[in-house]
């Protein structure tokens, strides 16, 4: 938690980092009942507690398949038109955040839907990075 907190800072102080909306990668509503949480809005809260502009907007529009048991290009097809948005995003800098980041593919994913709509830049940031073994 020290070091998110502590790159985050570096971001808004050096980075002209200065998002409109923060939008945590959301669960599917199966997944989270199940869970009973969302572990990135559970680790990434109280780096953010400071910032009013933190959303629910991104959601999902369909359950998808767990991408940790599939191939990059499986992961692809999984997540294309998973994600849908509540409110209106045109013209404004949205940071997306997950916790891990294999192949982008949920990033990339959720940064087109927030292009789509209209955001005029896209910020990604995760907990961590893994790669890709075996797939």
């Amino acid at each position: 938690m020290q070091l998110i907190n502590y790159q985050m800072q570096r971001f808004w102080q050096y980075g002209g980092f200065n998002p409109d909306l923060y939008l945590f990668i959301p669960l599917s509503q199966t997944r989270y009942v199940t869970r009973g949480y969302n572990q990135v809005s559970q680790t990434w809260s109280p780096v953010l507690k400071k910032h009013s502009n933190v959303s629910e907007a991104l959601f999902r529009v369909r359950a998808t398949k767990a991408q940790s048991t599939l191939s990059r290009a499986q992961r692809k097809r999984n997540l294309k038109d998973a994600f849908s948005l509540s409110h209106c995003i045109q013209g404004k800098n949205i940071a997306i955040i997950d916790d891990v980041i294999t192949t982008g593919s949920t990033m990339d994913a959720a940064a087109q839907t927030c292009l789509d709509a209209g955001a005029a830049k896209v910020w990604a940031f995760a907990t961590s990075l893994t790669p890709l073994l075996g797939k």
